[in-house]
């Protein structure tokens, strides 16, 4: 998100630089807080145009500064230059009514893909990097054509508004790890890849600071996502009635108890749910643990939305991808279904 709002903040500047009065741009990237509160009222006190990104989760929990904003500031005549210019970040489920929905897709009507995966992963596919351009330049044209018929605003006449964060969604992202811990390590297997629990596994220690439970739940919680990290062995997961991926450790195979825990790993699989297995190219156990992840893969050889990831690179490449494409299948799926995969 900050990717994209950093270059709709160099397209605004391009096109409003023949206008000193305009300033350009405020984005709400900061933990919550007193002071993030008191940024967001001052920059909803003076904005000319305000940007809503809507996806699922803002559709259940509107924001109270775009009503601050609309109570403030008169809406342009011209529908296609009002004050309020959407984006359909990420799709909305078939059929959900919307304020203003219409006017997200106009922005990009001529482009399937935008109202088929939403900006979020246009901005991120360099299969769409074209005309991902082409709508952030087509969103900075309209803003700042907004921004030049609107009146100038110094502030607010309004008092302080308390932003309250919305509550969290009843539906949590999951992230399920299977994998051995220091106490049970597989036979020669380095303690340095395990910790106390499943979920401390770090495949990629070299690489990254995080377990690869915690980086994923990181990325979830970037994309607007409440997140569950759960040893799937041990826990309550929920993915009969939650999106998630699974993330397995071949190793666990290792332990005659690790070849049942896979199988109900499978078992658990919606559509809305992927599997991954993953062994570091760079380990020097490689191929040891490439042979223990073909016996993995194999187990589930029926199942589509399973795979393995060999480098921290690609891990990092994909994992934003699977949770968008996974949280897509749980909010496109018919009411009641928990079917399996």
């Amino acid at each position: 998100m900050q990717g994209f709002y950093e270059d709709l903040f160099e397209a605004v500047e391009s096109l409003a630089g023949r206008n000193a009065s305009l300033d350009i741009g405020f984005g709400d990237f900061k933990e919550p807080g007193a002071e993030r509160d008191a940024e967001i009222d001052r920059a909803v006190g003076a904005a000319r145009v305000f940007v809503p990104l809507y996806s699922p989760e803002y559709a259940d929990s509107p924001p109270r500064d775009r009503e601050v904003f609309l109570d403030r500031l008169r809406t342009a005549a011209d529908g296609k230059t009002g004050n309020v210019q959407p984006v359909l970040w990420v799709p909305l489920p078939d059929g959900r009514p919307f304020p203003d929905l219409t006017g997200a897709l106009d922005l990009a009507s001529d482009l399937p893909e935008y109202s088929a995966y939403g900006l979020s992963a246009m901005c991120r596919l360099k299969a769409h990097a074209g005309n991902y351009r082409t709508v952030v330049r087509r969103l900075a044209e309209r803003i700042v054509e907004t921004a030049e018929l609107s009146v100038p605003v110094t502030g607010s006449s309004r008092p302080p508004v308390e932003f309250q964060t919305p509550p969290p969604a009843a539906i949590s992202f999951v992230v399920a790890v299977v994998a051995p811990t220091e106490s049970r390590l597989p036979p020669g297997r380095p303690a340095a890849y395990y910790g106390v629990r499943s979920t401390s596994w770090h495949p990629f220690r070299n690489r990254q600071e995080l377990s690869v439970a915690d980086y994923a739940a990181l990325v979830a919680r970037r994309l607007m996502m409440p997140t569950r990290v759960v040893d799937f062995a041990s826990s309550d997961n929920r993915l009969e009635t939650s999106p998630g991926l699974i993330l397995v450790d071949p190793w666990v195979l290792a332990h005659d108890e690790g070849r049942a825990i896979v199988r109900a790993a499978f078992e658990a699989l919606r559509r809305w749910v992927t599997l991954v297995v993953i062994v570091n190219r760079h380990d020097p156990q490689y191929e040891a643990g490439l042979a223990l992840a073909t016996q993995v893969m194999r187990m589930g050889a029926s199942v589509t939305n399973q795979r393995v990831i060999k480098e921290a690179q690609e891990f990092e490449q994909q994992i934003m991808r699977m949770i968008g494409r996974t949280r897509r299948h749980y909010l496109n799926r018919p009411p009641g279904d928990e079917s399996g995969p």
